[in-house]
């Protein structure tokens, strides 16, 4: 009798423990040149835009906070779990030379799906993207361009 409930307070207690730790929250990482982080839950923000090289976070509960697109060094789609954030290391994603004129290679861990947009908005390329690629950017239009790769973000400037 007492192993039986010596078992079923242990799955008691193993269910409790993974429904907490399966509790997962999304939210947008933005990691600054100087290495400072800035987050904020998905849930949170009403709404991004890109007006003059900078990205503004309206949030829900009416705060809004600028950054400038030169300060940023990566923004990261992100989820927290229980027990820690999925954060990228530096080697997620490798774009270089940044800035470019004709061309850019990225370096990646693995084939997935890539976006890249103009900082105004503009969609300009939907690929799969391979572990180690080359675009040829000559035909872009000089600016800023963020380009999405599974959850990392990173950008680069078209001279």
């Amino acid at each position: 009798m007492r192993k039986n409930y010596t078992f079923a307070l242990l799955i008691i207690f193993c269910s409790a423990t993974f429904m907490h730790l399966s509790a997962q929250s999304p939210l947008l990482e933005i990691q600054k040149n100087d290495l400072s982080v800035v987050q904020f839950p998905l849930s949170s923000i009403r709404k991004l835009t890109f007006p003059e090289n900078t990205i503004n976070i309206q949030q829900t509960n009416g705060e809004n906070q600028s950054i400038a697109l030169t300060d940023i060094s990566k923004m990261i789609f992100a989820t927290v779990s229980g027990l820690k954030t999925q954060k990228a290391t530096q080697h997620d994603i490798l774009v270089y030379p940044n800035p470019a004129t004709d061309y850019i290679q990225i370096k990646n861990k693995e084939m997935m799906p890539l976006s890249i947009l103009h900082i105004n908005g503009a969609d300009i390329l939907h690929m799969q993207a391979q572990p180690e690629f080359e675009i040829n950017i000559n035909h872009f239009p000089k600016g800023i361009y963020i380009i999405k790769l599974g959850n990392n973000a990173a950008k680069f400037t078209k001279l």
